[in-house]
C-alpha cells in the first residue's frame, strides 16, 4: 500500500468538504428539533381544541336541558327555543 501526502489545496479543499458536511448535519439536526417542538406544540393544540369542542357540546345540552331545543345566536347570546 502506497500512502500520498495531499497537498495543500487539497487538503483545504477536504477541509473545506468535511466542514460543509458537518454544517449541513447541524443544520438538519436544527430543523429537526423544530419540527418535534412543533409537532408537540400541534399536538396539545390538537388536545385543546378537542376539550374546547367538548365543553361546547356540554354546554349545548345544558342549554337544550335547561330551555328545550333550539340554537344560541352567537350574535346576540339569545336562545331561540325552536
Amino acid at each position: 500500500m502506497t500512502k500520498k501526502q495531499l497537498d495543500f489545496e487539497e487538503q483545504i479543499k477536504i477541509s473545506s468538504l468535511m466542514d460543509n458536511y458537518r454544517k449541513i448535519h447541524d443544520d438538519i439536526d436544527e430543523v429537526e428539533s423544530k419540527l418535534n417542538k412543533l409537532i408537540d406544540k400541534q399536538n396539545k393544540l390538537s388536545e385543546k381544541l378537542d376539550k374546547a369542542r367538548s365543553e361546547e357540546k356540554e354546554f349545548g345540552e345544558y342549554l337544550k336541558q335547561k330551555y328545550g331545543p333550539g340554537k344560541l345566536n352567537t350574535s346576540t347570546l339569545e336562545y331561540i327555543i325552536e
